[in-house]
Order: C-alpha cells, then sequence, then structure tokens
C-alpha cells in the first residue's frame, strides 16, 4: 500500500489537534473544578448529577418550608398566648361578678371591662401574617375571621380548612389551625329551649283477650319511629305471659331510642271488661288472674271484688263495679302489665265475657301505649301492627285561642334532658296545668290549675316562659329543652356580660348564668391549651425535619462531589503529560516535515 506525504501529513495534523483537544478539555475541566462539562464527559454520571442536584433543591426547599412553618407556628403560638390571658382575666371578672355583695355599678364596671376584653379577643382571632393572609380563617385567608352581625351574634366567616407546608416527600405540616375548632366549635354545659303550640298523640289498639301466648313481640325491625329503629322488645320483668308483647315492653323499646325520634311512649293502664258477674263460690283453680288463684267461699258480687282486691299486691290487679251491683266487673292494671286470666273451668260462678263454667281458658289481655310528640311524627316499620300502630304522619293539634308563648329562659341547672312538658289550659282556661309529658295525666307538684296572668312569668324545674293572649280552653304548649353540642367563646362571654348587667336581682338565676359562663369558659381554655400543645409539637417537627434535611442535603451534596468534582492531582498530572506529549509530537513533526529523498539526490 502506498502512503503519500499528504496522508502523512493529515494523519499527523488530526492526531495534534486531537492531542490539543484533550488539553483543552482538561484545562476547561481544572478551571471549572468538574470533571463532567457535557454529558458526552460521562452520560451515566451525568444523569446521575443531574438527578442529585434535583433531590438538592427540592432539600434546600424543604429546608426553607420549615424555617416558614417555624415562623408562622411560632407567631401563632404567640397569639394564642395572648388569648390565654384574656381568658384568664375574663375569668377573674367573673368570679368578682358572683360576689354578692357587688352594687349595680360594681357589676356594670365588671360588664365595661368584659367588653373591652371581648374586643381584644375579636382583635386576635382576626390577626393577620406579614402576606395580610387572616392567620385562623383556613383556606379563606383573605376573608376576616369573625364578625359581629346585626342581631348581636358572632359568626365565623372562614372554614375549616388547615393550611399545609411540604419538610419532605412524605410529611405534610399544619401550619395554621382554622378558628372554627379553636374559638368556635367547643364543648358546652349550655341548655337551650323551644316552644311549640298543640301535640299529636296516638294509641295503639288494645289486644281484648285473646289465648295467652299468641301475643307477638317487637322484633327489631318492625317499628320505625321518624325513620329510628326500635329494638325489639325485651321481657318486662312483671307480667306472667307475653311478658315480651306487653305495652311496658313496647314503651319501654320506643322509650331506649327517645334521643333520636323525640315521641314518649306512655303506658296507659289495662282494662279488662268481665261483663256482667253470676254469682257463686270459687274453689281451687276456677279463677286466677296473673297466675294466682281466686279464691271465695261466700259467692256475691262484693266477696269476689274483696277476694280479687286482696291479691292485689301479688297480682297487680284491683277489682271495680263502677255501675253498682248487678253490672260489669272492671280488671284494671295502672301499671299497665298483661293481664292474664285462667280457669280450669266447671265453676258455678261466671262472666259474662269469661266463661268458668266451660272447658279450661288461659288469655291473657294486653294495654296500650300512646305516642306523644309536640312535633308531627311519623309511624313506619316492616310490622308496626305488631306494636298495635298504623303506619302514617300523625301532626300536632291546633290550638283555639290567641295565646302566645315566649322561648324558654333557662334559668336553673335542668335535672332531665330527655323530658318535655306540656302547659295544658283547664276548662275554664282561667287555670293551667303543666305536666310532664312522660307522664300527663300527672300535673307537675305546684302547677295543677295554676292561675293563668297574661305576661307573667311561669317558672318551673329551672325553666321560664311567658304566655300572653287568651288561650281557649283544652290549649297546649309545649316545651322541650336540651344539650347545646357547641358554642363559640364569643357567644359566652357575650352572654356573660348580658348576664351581669340584667340579672344580679335574681340570685338563683344570676348564680346559674355565672356557673355555667366559668364552666364554658373552662371548656375554651383546655380547647387552647391543646392547640397550643399541637403547636408545640409542630414546632419541634419542623426543627427535627429541618436538621433531618440539612444533614440529606449535605450527604447528598457529598455524593454530587464523587460524581461530578474533579480530582485536580490526577487532572493536572495528565494535563502535564498531554503537553509533554503534544509538544514532542510538534518538534517530531516539523522535523520529519523537514524530511525529503531530494535531499539524499543532492
Amino acid at each position: 500500500m502506498r502512503v503519500s506525504s499528504v496522508d502523512i501529513y493529515r494523519r499527523t495534523v488530526d492526531s495534534l489537534m486531537a492531542q490539543q483537544s484533550t488539553i483543552s478539555d482538561l484545562q476547561l475541566k481544572i478551571s471549572a473544578g468538574k470533571k463532567i462539562i457535557n454529558s458526552s464527559d460521562d452520560p451515566i454520571g451525568a444523569t446521575q448529577a443531574s438527578n442529585l442536584r434535583y433531590e438538592i433543591s427540592k432539600f434546600n426547599q424543604f429546608i426553607k418550608n420549615a424555617d416558614a412553618a417555624k415562623n408562622i407556628l411560632e407567631y401563632e403560638d404567640s397569639i394564642l398566648d395572648s388569648v390565654v390571658n384574656i381568658y384568664q382575666r375574663i375569668r377573674e371578672l367573673a368570679i368578682n361578678a358572683g360576689n354578692a355583695s357587688l352594687g349595680r355599678d360594681d357589676r356594670e364596671a365588671v360588664a365595661t371591662e368584659m367588653e373591652e376584653r371581648l374586643l381584644e379577643l375579636q382583635d386576635l382571632v382576626n390577626a393577620k401574617d406579614a402576606n395580610g393572609d387572616y392567620l385562623f380563617s383556613g383556606y379563606k385567608s383573605k376573608v376576616q375571621t369573625v364578625i359581629k352581625a346585626a342581631d348581636g351574634q358572632y359568626v365565623f366567616q372562614g372554614d375549616e380548612g388547615n393550611r399545609n407546608v411540604a419538610l419532605s416527600n412524605t410529611t405534610s405540616l399544619t401550619i395554621l389551625d382554622s378558628g372554627k375548632g379553636v374559638f368556635f366549635n367547643i364543648p358546652t354545659d349550655t341548655v337551650i329551649g323551644t316552644v311549640t303550640s298543640g301535640v299529636a298523640t296516638l294509641t295503639n289498639t288494645p289486644s281484648g283477650l285473646v289465648n295467652a301466648g299468641t301475643l307477638t313481640p317487637l322484633a327489631s325491625t318492625d317499628l320505625r319511629i321518624n325513620d329510628v329503629l326500635i329494638p325489639a322488645s325485651e321481657l318486662d320483668g312483671i307480667s306472667t305471659t307475653d311478658a315480651a308483647s306487653s305495652a311496658i315492653a313496647i314503651a319501654r323499646a320506643i322509650n331506649s331510642k327517645i334521643a333520636d325520634h323525640g315521641v314518649h311512649a306512655i303506658v296507659n293502664p289495662n282494662s279488662v271488661d268481665l261483663g256482667a258477674y253470676t254469682p257463686a263460690s270459687l274453689v281451687g283453680s276456677q279463677f286466677s288472674i296473673n297466675g294466682i288463684a281466686v279464691l271465695d267461699n261466700i259467692g256475691t258480687e262484693d266477696s269476689l271484688l274483696s277476694a280479687i282486691n286482696l291479691l292485689t299486691s301479688q297480682t297487680g290487679v284491683i277489682a271495680t263495679q263502677p255501675g253498682g251491683a248487678g253490672t260489669a266487673v272492671i280488671l284494671t292494671a295502672q301499671d299497665g302489665r298483661n293481664i292474664q286470666l285462667q280457669t280450669s273451668g266447671g265453676a258455678t260462678a261466671s262472666f259474662a265475657n269469661f266463661n268458668l263454667t266451660g272447658a279450661a281458658l288461659d288469655e291473657v289481655a294486653r294495654s296500650t301505649v300512646t305516642l306523644r310528640s309536640h312535633e308531627a311524627f311519623n309511624i313506619q316499620g316492616a310490622f308496626p301492627s305488631h306494636a298495635g300502630f298504623t303506619a302514617g304522619t300523625y301532626s300536632p293539634s291546633t290550638n283555639a285561642g290567641s295565646g302566645l308563648i315566649t322561648k324558654p329562659a333557662i334559668i336553673d341547672n335542668i335535672t332531665n334532658l330527655n323530658e318535655t312538658y306540656s302547659i295544658v289550659f283547664n276548662n275554664p282556661p282561667s287555670t293551667f296545668s303543666i305536666v310532664a309529658d312522660s307522664d300527663p295525666g300527672t300535673p307537675l307538684e305546684g302547677f295543677s290549675n295554676v292561675t293563668y296572668v297574661p305576661g307573667q312569668n311561669i317558672d318551673f324545674l329551672g325553666i321560664r316562659v311567658v304566655i300572653t293572649g287568651t288561650p281557649s280552653a283544652g290549649d297546649i304548649f309545649g316545651l322541650e329543652v336540651e344539650a347545646k353540642a357547641t358554642q363559640d367563646v364569643f357567644t359566652t362571654i357575650n352572654t356573660l356580660i348580658t348576664s351581669i348587667r340584667n340579672f344580679g336581682f335574681e340570685p338563683i338565676r344570676y348564680s346559674y348564668e355565672i356557673g355555667q359562663a366559668l364552666n364554658n369558659i373552662s371548656y375554651a381554655e383546655s380547647r387552647l391549651i391543646e392547640t397550643r400543645a399541637e403547636v408545640g409539637v409542630r414546632i419541634n417537627i419542623a426543627d427535627s425535619q429541618k436538621d433531618f434535611n440539612d444533614k440529606l442535603n449535605v450527604l447528598t451534596q457529598s455524593i454530587l462531589s464523587e460524581v461530578e468534582d474533579l480530582d485536580y492531582t490526577e487532572a493536572i498530572t495528565k494535563l502535564t503529560q498531554n503537553s509533554f506529549i503534544l509538544q514532542a509530537a510538534q518538534q517530531s513533526f516539523v522535523k520529519v516535515q523537514g524530511l525529503s529523498i531530494f535531499n539524499y539526490l543532492r
């Protein structure tokens, strides 16, 4: 193969240029301090370095987030610390206001300072951060947290969102709490009352005398009241037969869910009309009531009644003859238990409605249950007839008079929050009685036939109402009290201010209002303590996560350094070697370039 001088020249120049490029590349890397200038220098290393730089940028952002989170959390904690001071001062003022020796001017001074503290509290809850965002408004950070509406009520305008920041790929930290949970949804001892007009009642059908053991107990799907499923009835512990089917058992099952459906079930006395009696002596088991044999050797109507009534403590049943001699004998169980009647047959005596002379009998009668509510209620279920009811909606009666009742005020402790009450106007309506709806046949003590005075306070069992106008006979006003689930701290303080100003002349109510306020302030303080504890934990998390990210950042930068940082000793050595090689090659090329065969031919 022939190699021309041109080829030799070109190849030599290419080699020199490549060597020069290598030296330039080494010089550039030494200048930059990096061994990867272009991706082509080390494709795998370049990719790894890019990923590591991305991780470092994330760690730097997480560190900034941790610093920002700590700053805002410390700011929130300082706000909450100021709120704690306000709560403590309100508590001190409330205790001072409860001093019976204070006069009107003294109480007014206390109320005035409380108003100032309330305004201060509102300002703190409406605090903003450095960006002008409201701290406690949740995601609605541009909306003022709380305002006082025209009706005097305090309104939370934010939402329940809690703003978060990322401290790592898997850790998100809440930096601000919604004021809804901190200042508004606070547990309370406050009791509220409502009033209605009229009453809705429904009484189931009595069973009459039927064969013992044939009454159907209430199953768990048989009855719904206001869409609330009534549990299966259980043995009433008193009836001698069909004890799970008695009026007592049914009422207990219904009342076990009264907090959910709001309808009272009242057991009515159980009565059995035996009809006219054909007198004769009774011996052995010729006639038994609730498992107890009735023995009558005399064999008259009077002796029968006496014999039955002597056993009342055992049977729970009394016998009467309301129409007098020769009329029907009535058996009554006042507590509503089942009445079981048995006979072995063959007696000479007998009743028109229960034959003692024929074959043996074992029969039972179930009493009735009355449902009572001041609001419409609905009866449904798979078999409401098993409880003697018919499916449907039952509405309250309508008062005929012009009487009006105010919203109840709670003036003392309420002993039974599940009870409702009725104010019933008598005939004539110049008097009224107050009954508990669980026992509407018995007026409350001291509230039977009370003289009606329009506009006068009606105080009973810690409740106060006022009725005005002209009620008609039979008009009914219903009252219900219930525990309020939550209350905002602004309402607690505002209500306390009103009580201090207005109720100092009513010792019982005043003491109740002060006590309620102190309890509610304690709940608000507890919620604040919980929130501050959570804030403290978050500050610690921000610190620890920042330290962790710092360590990861240093470690990642170390790995990145290993991947892309230049080894100066190695690089300079290579540069020196390549420079020497280039210099030698250049010198050789100069000498070779001067060689020619013609020089030897001269």
